[in-house]
C-alpha cells in the first residue's frame, strides 16, 4: 500500500511481475497537501518565516519585509488532479485569478468552478504566482528550468509541494539570484533529506522538509483508507485503488461467478489440449458478461492458460504482464 498521489515512488512494474497487487490512498491526504501548499503562497507572499527569524535574533525591521497581496494576483496551477484541483478552488476563494493546465484536460473543456483552462506557456506568460502539482516523470522532470523561467513574469513566485525534481533547483538558484524570480517555496526536493541545498543560502528563499502531508487528520484519514481496502480486498473481493490491477466493485465477483468459473475451467481445459507454442489468446465476449470488468475476467482467462505450462508463478496480477513477455498476444472482442 502507497499513501499519497504521487507514485513515482513505487516500482509499480516490479510489484507486477512479481504478482503484488499495489494499491494506492491518496485521498486522506488531499486537503492537507493543498492546506499546506496555501500556507507556503502566504508565507511567500508576505515573508513570514524570514520576519519571524529576524525577530527571534531581537530585530524589529518591519520596512525589509515588504510583502504582496494575493487578491488578485494571477495563479498558475500546473496539474489539476486532486491536489491542484483544490489547491486553485481555496486561492478563487481569496480573490486570486487562477488558470490551470492539465495535459490530460482539453483546454475546451467546461469546468463548474469557472477555473480557465489554458496552455502551459500562458501560464509562463500571465502568472504571478506558479504552483506545481504533478507527479515527476520524465515528462515532468525539471518542467520548471532555464528557458522555461525566461518566458515567465520578472518577479514571478514559484511553489513546489508535489514532488522535488518537477524544477530545477540550479535554475532557480540562479533565477532567484539575479532577480528574475522573486522568491520560491519548496517542500520537496530532488533529493531528500537535504540540508545542504544551495536555495537555503536565498534570503528569499523558503522550505519544509515535505511536511505537505504531516497532519494528525491526514494520518488517520490514510490509516482508515488502507485497512478499509485491505479488508475490503480480502473479505469481499472488491479491488479500489489498484494501481497494476482493474478496479472491482462490491459483490461484482460473486454477481458473475458463473461466468469467472466458466473462463477458467473453459482456459485449464484449452491449455491442455492444445500443442505447441501460445502465439495468439482470442476471448469473444458477448451478452450479459459484457456488464462486469472484462479486465478482470481476461486476466482470469489468462492466469488459466499459464498456470498449467508454468506453475504458481503467474497469478492474477502479474498475468497479463507474463503473457506479454513471452510475446503472447492477447485480443478481446466485445458484442452487447
Amino acid at each position: 500500500m502507497w499513501c499519497g498521489v504521487p507514485v513515482d515512488n513505487v516500482d509499480v512494474n516490479a510489484a507486477t511481475e512479481h504478482g503484488v497487487l499495489v494499491m494506492n490512498s491518496p485521498g486522506g491526504s488531499t486537503t492537507t497537501t493543498a492546506e499546506h501548499t496555501i500556507a507556503m503562497l502566504f508565507a511567500l507572499a508576505r515573508n513570514i518565516p524570514q520576519a519571524y527569524e529576524t525577530l527571534k535574533d531581537h530585530q524589529w525591521e518591519k520596512s525589509k519585509f515588504k510583502g504582496v497581496e494575493l487578491a488578485g494576483k494571477t495563479l498558475g496551477v500546473i496539474g489539476l488532479g486532486r491536489i491542484g484541483s483544490e489547491v486553485a478552488r481555496k486561492c478563487q476563494a481569496i480573490g486570486m485569478k487562477v488558470i490551470a493546465y492539465d495535459p490530460y484536460i482539453n483546454t475546451d473543456a467546461h469546468l463548474s468552478s469557472g477555473l480557465a483552462l489554458v496552455e502551459i506557456d500562458q501560464i509562463f506568460d500571465q502568472a504571478d504566482f506558479i504552483t506545481v502539482h504533478v507527479p515527476l516523470t520524465e515528462a515532468t522532470r525539471s518542467l520548471i528550468n532555464q528557458t522555461t523561467i525566461s518566458k515567465m513574469k520578472d518577479g514571478v513566485r514559484l511553489l513546489n509541494c508535489a514532488r522535488g525534481g518537477i524544477i530545477n533547483e540550479k535554475d532557480l538558484y540562479e533565477a532567484i539570484k539575479s532577480g528574475k524570480v522573486a522568491g520560491a517555496a519548496f517542500d520537496v526536493f530532488e533529493t531528500k533529506p537535504n540540508i545542504q541545498s544551495p536555495l537555503l543560502e536565498l534570503d528569499n528563499f523558503i522550505a519544509t522538509p515535505h511536511l505537505g502531508a504531516s497532519t494528525v487528520e491526514a494520518q488517520r484519514k490514510v490509516s482508515e483508507d488502507i485497512c478499509r481496502q485491505v479488508s475490503d480486498y480480502l473479505l469481499k473481493n472488491t479491488v479500489r485503488g489498484a494501481l497494476n490491477f482493474p478496479q472491482i466493485e462490491v459483490g461484482q465477483v460473486e454477481r458473475y461467478q458463473h461466468f469467472v468459473d466458466l473462463a477458467a475451467r473453459l482456459a485449464t481445459f484449452i491449455s491442455q489440449i492444445c500443442d505447441g507454442r501460445m502465439q495468439t489468446v482470442s476471448i469473444h465476449y458477448s451478452g450479459e458478461v459484457c456488464d462486469m470488468n472484462l479486465n478482470y475476467l481476461t486476466s482470469i482467462v489468462v492466469r488459466s492458460l499459464l498456470v498449467p505450462v508454468l506453475g504458481e508463478g503467474v497469478n492474477l496480477i502479474n498475468a497479463m504482464h507474463v503473457a506479454n513477455r513471452r510475446g503472447i498476444k492477447v485480443q478481446e472482442t466485445r458484442i452487447r
